[in-house]
């Protein structure tokens, strides 16, 4: 977790806090450990007895992702907050934009099919929209970039119960930002040595855009 309690007031991890700082977790608020070293991005962790969900599991992935997305909404001059609880759920990263539009950042790295579509809406119930950034595999073509369409992606993207939510990639080593272009469903015909050949469906792919490069500032 990128961010804790200390005197009941919402503190984010940085190198820069004091050690023996009364650190609680939002949740249980139970005591929280801060790990601040010199190569790793600072973050709370419960101590190893805790059997608290919050912040369980978080990968390196998610830690570094939350921490570029919230700095890169910041240089923008929006507001950005980590864990922020919305209903029943905690966002990855809260923002609200100069104008005073809200957005809910999710960090999904489990392909979740048709249930992130339920998480969605449930999210839409506190924010103008929701923002979902996966962690696709990109692959380079001649045109830019793409990656295999996932279950969870034909759910947001359904034509039959749309949604408001964005599709986001983050590549945490290339440090990229993409966003993503359905690409419909295709067939051809593969040929054979007897002269006939079948009909074959292509995977979908999701075309992918640069958005933002983190090492080019």
């Amino acid at each position: 977790m990128l961010s804790c309690l200390v005197n009941n007031s919402y503190t984010e991890a940085s190198r820069n806090l004091k050690r023996n700082s009364d650190f609680r977790c939002p949740v249980c608020t139970r005591l929280v450990i801060l790990k601040a070293g010199s190569k790793n991005i600072p973050h709370f962790s419960h101590k190893s007895e805790s059997s608290c969900g919050h912040g369980a599991g978080e990968t390196l992935w998610h830690r570094k992702g939350k921490y570029w997305i919230a700095n890169y909404c910041r240089t923008r001059g929006h507001v950005a907050t980590f864990e922020v609880p919305l209903g029943k759920r905690r966002t990855d990263v809260h923002v609200t934009t100069e104008k005073g539009k809200t957005i809910a950042v999710e960090f999904q790295k489990k392909d979740e099919g048709s249930n992130i579509y339920k998480r969605t809406n449930d999210l839409l119930k506190f924010v103008n929209e929701v923002v979902w950034v996966l962690p696709w595999k990109v692959t380079s073509t001649d045109n830019g970039y793409r990656a295999t369409a996932t279950y969870s992606i034909n759910a947001l993207y359904s034509d039959k119960n749309p949604v408001k939510a964005k599709i986001r990639f983050y590549d945490d080593k290339l440090d990229t930002l993409f966003s993503c272009r359905k690409r419909d469903w295709t067939t051809y015909i593969e040929p054979t040595n007897f002269g006939g050949g079948y009909e074959k469906k292509s995977k979908r792919w999701c075309e992918l855009v640069i958005l933002k490069k983190l090492r080019n500032g």
